[in-house]
Order: structure tokens, then sequence, then C-alpha cells
């Protein structure tokens, strides 16, 4: 069985939103059978993000994948994540030669953008993750079959190759719980002022529904896939 990581980005260190894509991505894929790591490395908010502090978290993320020598490692992107996980892919690979799956936003508007001379990646998930993921690493760490899974993109030929769309799934309500177990949540429920209106609670974001729950106006998150 492969051995399988979720990273959690060095840009979110100190953010106190759980990393629900992961957490829902780690519940499905063990409910399937699979074990699977969630690397969530934190620091505190009060510091805030400094570049020394990313390459710290950096070397921490490292230092895990390094030991454990994981086959798949799934990464989850933002556009403002671009650049540090570009990195951060270059160090796993380097470290660990791990299949590297890249998904989320920016990868399922732009797969291209993860294709270039010298990339650590090695598929984008575009689209939902849960069964693309499973497939991939069903898969093995050689992606053989890559062709054959709805919803991905590779470089073949040194070029990218896009595959039929995945399916948006037709009923979420039987997924399972998001596995909140996997992370420190001792980290997450320390009071702050982000949960309601700037009242100093504890508690953490959930969401209920698929997709962002926003309309920002400079957001391109009605584009069809």
């Amino acid at each position: 069985m492969s051995k399988i990581a979720l990273i959690s980005s060095p840009g979110w260190a100190t953010s106190r939103v759980v990393p629900h894509a992961l957490m829902e991505l780690s519940a499905y894929l063990e409910c399937r059978g699979m074990a699977v790591d969630l690397i969530d490395v934190k620091r505190s908010p009060y510091g805030g993000l400094s570049r020394a502090v990313i390459e710290n978290v950096m070397a921490e993320i490292i230092a895990k994948v390094r030991k454990r020598k994981y086959e798949i490692v799934g990464l989850s992107c933002f556009t403002m994540d671009y650049w540090v996980l570009r990195e951060l892919a270059c160090r796993i690979k380097e470290a660990a030669g791990s299949f590297i799956v890249v998904g989320g936003i920016h990868p399922t508007l732009m797969p291209e953008d993860f294709f270039y001379n010298g990339t650590p990646f090695d598929a984008v998930a575009i689209g939902e993750g849960e069964e693309t993921l499973y497939e991939l690493a069903s898969a093995g760490r050689a992606g053989d079959g890559l062709e054959e899974i709805r919803g991905v993109a590779f470089l073949k030929n040194g070029a990218m190759k896009k595959t039929a769309p995945r399916q948006f799934m037709k009923d979420i309500s039987g997924l399972p719980r998001p596995s909140y177990e996997k992370l420190d949540m001792e980290y997450y429920l320390e009071s702050q002022r982000d949960i309601i209106r700037s009242l100093v609670v504890s508690g953490v974001h959930i969401l209920t529904g698929r997709g962002c729950p926003c309309s920002c106006t400079f957001c391109a998150n009605r584009i069809i896939y």
C-alpha cells in the first residue's frame, strides 16, 4: 500500500482556518482503506508570516517527508500559494522522490502553470479531488494509467495532456467526517476574533456545502472547467 501524505502549504502556517480540503481528502482515502498522514505544521499567529517562518516550516515538513519517504504527496494550491508550493514541491522531490499531486482552485483553472522545464509536479487533479486522488494513489507511485483517470493533467512527451473532466459527485451527504483528529486542535481552538464578528471566542470554521461560499468580484470562482 502506498504511503500517502497530504501537506498544508507553509503559507498557511499561522492561519487558524482548518485545511478543509486536506481533511476531507484524508477522511475519504482512509474510508477506502488507505493510510494517510496529514502534515499541518503551525506557528504562532502573533509573530506574523515572515520568510524566516516559512523557511522554518519548510524545514520541518521536509524532515517529516524524509523520515517517512512518502510515495505519494498531495498539495492544495490557492493562487497565493503558487510560488511557495513550487519551492516546497522541489524540496520534497529531492528529499524523497515522491509522486507529487497538486489540486485546488489554481490547478483546476490553470493546470498548465504546474508543468514547466524541471517541474517537480507529476499530476494535477482538476475539480473535486476525492475520487481522482484515490485512483491516482491506487495507480501507485509510478503513476501508471494516468490517461485512464478522469480529471487529471500530466506531462507526456514534453507536453501537457488533460483527460476528460470528472463529473461532480451526485451526493456528498455520504462523505465521511473530515479528519479533525489529524490536526493540532488545541492550536485551532485557541480563542480568536475571526470566528464571529470580532468577538473573542473559541471555535473553528466549517463548510456545509461544496465550493467557496463567497462572491468576491475579483475572483474567478464562477469559471466552469
